[in-house]
């Protein structure tokens, strides 16, 4: 369940906390979410919702990506938005993985993936995400994990 804080975050210091807890992999990026979450992802065509899906989806991604990591170059912050440019790395070893909204079951290729990445975050009134968005090139991504488009379903007629 989503948790708030006592003391109101700005929205530098929120994505500065999330960034922090996905490369600690412990969970803790959880309790920035509201409950009603929604986010888009590179894969979907339509927002996905659900604070608990969400959820699933990052913890997913902890498996896939076991060393899974996000390095920052630039964070901007304007009232309720937050923005953050750098890359996410990781060595794929397969897995559940949630893609354009559907799970797919894929197959571990053991290679390095390190893509460019801009991740954006919207804020409640109590300082919680309530909407994020990310982007990378999903060619470039399936190239370095060495799998194709209809592999997992996103061919032309996924």
């Amino acid at each position: 369940m989503a948790h708030g804080s006592e003391h109101r975050s700005t929205p530098e210091e929120t994505v500065k906390r999330f960034i922090d807890g996905f490369n600690r992999h412990d969970g803790s990026v959880m309790k920035l979410f509201a409950q009603g979450v929604a986010w888009q992802d590179p894969g979907g065509l339509e927002p996905e919702r659900g604070w608990e899906r969400m959820q699933n989806g990052i913890l997913s991604a902890y498996k896939v990506f076991p060393g899974i990591r996000m390095d920052v170059s630039h964070i901007l912050a304007k009232d309720d938005w937050a923005c953050f440019e750098g890359t996410i790395s990781g060595t794929f070893k397969g897995g559940k993985w949630f893609v354009g909204g559907g799970e797919r079951i894929l197959r571990p290729t053991n290679r390095h993936v390190k893509l460019s990445t801009a991740w954006f975050f919207r804020f409640d009134k109590e300082g919680l995400i309530s909407f994020w968005s990310f982007y990378w090139d999903n060619l470039q991504f399936l190239a370095q994990i060495g799998l194709k488009a209809d592999q997992i379903g996103m061919g032309a007629g996924a």
